[in-house]
């Protein structure tokens, strides 16, 4: 497979290994706004961006964000923790529950733990949420786990192999409001989505999505002029089918 694209992404890296010239993926992004683009994509506006009550919520330690990964018919949820407790901030994205689970009992103090893990139902205070907390977003990645297959017809309607929504993107505002998001033939390496599906076989995905489902990048049948056929099966393009002239004895 060749991949053709303005930027760079984890599993470019496979073409080295020989490409297969006759698919080509088309990576040219595409922005889809919610509440400002007029057409919408079928199935985009059927994605819950807010299971859990985590889709955009602050706590004293850091602020959250969710983000849900399209990749080759199948959905995964991602949340973005970027994280005020140390300067500059950094941001972290998170691909299962134990891996924040364990940054909150290495990093933070006792109160802010407890808080975490304290099942009960979010409070809110001066507009600062609760809601970042072990069950919430363990029940964001669970929901998502249930409907992984369920959006298939995005990418049918896209014809594309992969989708990035942001639920709170910062490029995106509507009255002082961050607003989602969803590219498609978006870059995923930012997302660490390699932890989710390593180098080689998202290559591979991508290459059997395409060329399988999707049925993009086969080879066209090229058009054949009559002159070239004609040469094709031996015949002189002067004399073509006809008799050659015959000596007057």
């Amino acid at each position: 497979m060749k991949i053709v694209s303005p930027f760079k992404d984890y599993y470019d890296c496979m073409q080295k290994y020989g490409q297969d010239e006759s698919l080509t993926y088309i990576r040219s992004p595409e922005k889809f706004k919610y509440y400002q683009d007029k057409d919408f994509i079928p199935g985009t506006t059927d994605i819950k961006w807010g299971f859990g009550g985590v889709n955009y919520c602050n706590c004293d330690w850091a602020y959250f964000n969710t983000i849900v990964i399209g990749f080759c018919g199948k959905v995964y949820p991602i949340v973005e923790v970027n994280l005020t407790i140390s300067y500059p901030y950094k941001t972290k994205y998170i691909v299962k529950t134990k891996d924040l689970d364990d940054f909150v009992v290495e990093n933070l103090n006792k109160r802010q733990i407890e808080k975490y893990f304290n099942n009960k139902k979010p409070k809110y205070n001066y507009g600062i949420s609760s809601g970042a907390t072990h069950k919430n977003i363990n029940f964001f990645f669970e929901k998502f786990k249930e409907r992984e297959n369920d959006f298939e017809s995005i990418f049918i309607a896209k014809r594309c192999p992969i989708f990035v929504g942001i639920h709170s993107d910062p490029e995106h505002y509507i009255r002082g409001r961050k607003m989602p998001t969803i590219t498609f033939n978006g870059m995923l390496n930012k997302y660490h989505f390699f932890r989710i599906v390593p180098t080689e076989t998202a290559y591979q995905e991508i290459q059997m999505y395409l060329g399988g489902v999707l049925g993009v990048g086969n080879p066209s049948i090229p058009e054949v002029s009559n002159e070239d056929l004609i040469e094709a099966k031996g015949f002189d393009l002067k004399k073509s089918f006809r008799k050659p002239k015959q000596k007057n004895k």
